[in-house]
């Protein structure tokens, strides 16, 4: 799956000349069994890629399975069977090889590999369906996009990458979710948003930048939803940016009890907590006209619940937590979803960024509206069968008991069994004094944790039945709210992908994910 960067998931299904298929599945984005599976007609060789010991042959007889252990895997009967020992054994066989010996794998075998390799790479180029001609474009050139490592911006970079751009600049603060960007031909800078010479270096340049991050904690709201955004526009507006797209969200209006369509000249009644509410004070001031922007155009964007491949909130989340008996329809699921597929969203972003009449002014991006349960149940897939019917009482009523406050005792007994912690403790200036004290009053107790018999594992107590979490309700509610997007159709943005459509391919990606069988 490179786009111009570095693969980060494959898929490659194969035949033998005999008509065996071979499935081969790798992935830095999902979970994998990390296990090598022969299945035959009697029974299945699984090899664990994480114990080089043994292989496990299962289904010769009901509910019983047969571990393999070689006698002598390698040359010398003295090595361990693990992972350096394989490393190790092809040195032996290079030497041997040198020597005129017999070889485990020819250079013919290598070429072969190679091969089906190269074989891959050509098909998958082939078959990458090109852009739809009447889809939205953007002039090339230099482009920034905050948040460009999540849901929505990494389908933006996506599609920039197909429209031929390839000075992309995706900021980050670390590198633990790059996986899926680094697909794409972008360069991923660590930035932090709030500090202002590091934005401007980010924006030197650019022509286009997108700016999606936001505050994800309470704590950060304000820092990066409203601060750090102020701070992008106006190292844009020096650095002479043809046009900022700001990600805002419908959340904004709130969820108003009425029969009208909600549209851009509601009244502001942020739903989410500081979420919305910092979004909404972020847009105030963006679309203030005492605002100075220079030659920069800014439009700000309301897109409604985006779902699609990747997504998160809604699209993986649901069928996470129906998998796990952890969802429930809030009110037979008759609410009013509002929702939009990500690349419907993407073509909104780009055609804001070329319209000069956009300028200052905000866009709800609305693909339709229907039921919770219509928008929802395609993608449970065979879960969809065992959710439940509650009322947001009902959720209420299941609100675990507030965790009690952890004591010194327990204090003191983490300190003594997490190494890494202490140590982090030992060098804070403030909680290393803290610490000692807490070893001083409790160093009996310590002493005998240490040299005492390990704990005894507590016997399990019968599972309690999965319990959905009440904030389901603020998510998947029973309002009744319908948004309208007229305004952006005047525009020309019409919603390309049907939900249909869309449904199909989040269910599609989902099973590749793993959530789904």
């Amino acid at each position: 799956d490179a786009r111009g960067g570095v693969e980060a998931s494959c898929c490659y299904r194969l035949q033998t000349d005999s008509s065996v298929p071979v499935t081969l599945r790798m992935s830095h984005l999902h979970p994998d069994a990390n296990t090598v599976t022969f299945r035959g007609t009697r029974a299945t060789l699984t090899l664990d890629r994480n114990d080089f010991a043994k292989c496990v042959v299962s289904g010769l007889m009901p509910g019983m399975g047969i571990e393999l252990t070689p006698e002598q895997p390698f040359v010398d009967p003295a090595w361990p069977r693990d992972f350096v020992s394989c490393f190790a054994q092809q040195f032996h066989d290079f030497a041997a090889a040198v020597r005129g010996q017999p070889v485990r794998v020819s250079a013919a075998d290598a070429r072969a590999t190679t091969a089906l390799i190269e074989h891959a790479y050509r098909v998958r180029i082939e078959r990458r369906a090109g852009l739809e001609p009447e889809r939205p474009g953007l002039p090339v050139g230099r482009t920034v996009v905050t948040g460009g490592t999540g849901f929505i911006g990494g389908t933006l970079a996506e599609r920039l990458a197909e429209l031929g751009f390839t000075d992309l600049v995706l900021p980050v603060r670390n590198y633990r979710t790059c996986a899926d960007a680094a697909r794409f031909p972008v360069t991923l800078p660590r930035v932090d948003l709030a500090q202002r010479d590091q934005v401007r270096a980010a924006v030197q340049g650019a022509r286009w930048v997108f700016h999606l991050a936001y505050g994800q904690t309470d704590a950060e709201a304000r820092r990066i939803t409203v601060d750090a955004t102020r701070l992008l526009i106006e190292e844009a507006v020096a650095a002479r940016v043809e046009a900022v797209v700001v990600l805002s969200t419908m959340g904004v209006f709130g969820h108003p009890d009425t029969q009208s369509l909600v549209d851009e000249s509601w009244p502001y009644a942020p739903a989410y907590g500081n979420y919305g509410r910092t979004k909404a004070e972020m847009e105030r001031w963006c679309l203030n006209p005492a605002t100075p922007l220079g030659t920069t155009r800014v439009v700000v964007l309301n897109p409604s619940c985006v779902y699609g491949p990747r997504g998160k909130t809604y699209t993986r989340l649901p069928a996470d937590l129906a998998k796990e008996g952890k969802f429930a329809w809030v009110a037979g699921g008759r609410g009013i979803a509002n929702y939009t597929y990500v690349e419907n969203l993407v073509d909104a972003m780009l055609l804001a960024a070329t319209t000069p009449q956009a300028h200052q002014q905000r866009y709800l991006v609305n693909d339709g509206s229907c039921s919770w349960r219509e928008l929802l149940t395609p993608l449970l897939g065979e879960w969809a069968v065992n959710v439940p019917d509650l009322t947001p009482e009902a959720l209420r009523s299941h609100r675990p008991s507030p965790v009690e406050p952890s004591t010194l005792r327990q204090v003191a007994r983490h300190l003594v069994s997490d190494v890494k912690f202490l140590a982090l403790v030992n060098r804070h200036p403030v909680l290393g004094p803290l610490k000692q004290q807490l070893l001083n009053r409790f160093r009996g107790r310590m002493e005998r944790l240490r040299t005492g018999p390990p704990p005894l594992p507590a016997t399990p107590a019968s599972a309690a039945p999965p319990v959905p979490p009440d904030w389901l309700t603020e998510l998947f509610g029973p309002t009744r709210t319908r948004f309208s997007s007229a305004k952006l159709q005047q525009l020309g943005w019409r919603p390309r992908v049907s939900l249909a459509e869309g449904q199909r391919r989040s269910a599609e990606w989902l099973k590749v994910a793993g959530v789904m069988s």
